[in-house]
């Protein structure tokens, strides 16, 4: 199995301020479920594996209190991208730290979607970001840097 798979396993801690409920979303096909937080690192897990097989990876999507939501590349043997949202108002994406493949998209409510320009980073990173995410309480990672997302 490619790095992506592996890396959401185990990585959650437990912490005082950690969210104790996420809801998730799974490439803008599905309505969102609510899991406990200690069963979202095998849902992604399981989304790992379901997108792994097809064409392009998947966008899922978890949200936190106050609208904070972190999206993330799944499925893609070896980077990943994360989404920054809060509210309405602000929107950042992950400052790219592996080279973006060229043909780089993804699954998005059965569209071939592109992401934004060098955002890429390892999808270990990514499941780093998801762990912080959901032991700090929903607030944005810091695992990785973060810009004002745009395209090549």
């Amino acid at each position: 199995m490619s790095d992506s798979g592996a890396d959401y396993e185990g990585r959650l801690p437990d912490a005082g301020r950690a969210l104790l409920e996420v809801k998730v979303f799974a490439g803008g096909r599905t309505p969102p479920t609510t899991l406990p937080a200690a069963a979202v690192k095998g849902w992604l897990a399981e989304r790992v594996e379901e997108w792994s097989d097809r064409p392009i990876p998947g966008l899922v999507a978890l949200e936190g209190p106050a609208e904070r939501v972190l999206e993330v590349l799944v499925g893609h043997p070896s980077v990943s991208f994360l989404v920054w949202h809060e509210g309405l108002d602000e929107i950042a994406c992950s400052v790219g730290t592996v080279e973006q493949p060229a043909d780089l998209a993804f699954d998005y409510g059965g569209h071939r979607t592109t992401p934004y320009a060098d955002a890429a980073v390892p999808p270990s990173v990514a499941a780093e970001a998801v762990a912080e995410f959901i032991a700090g309480g929903g607030e944005r990672p810091a695992v990785v840097g973060w810009k004002e997302p745009g395209f090549a």
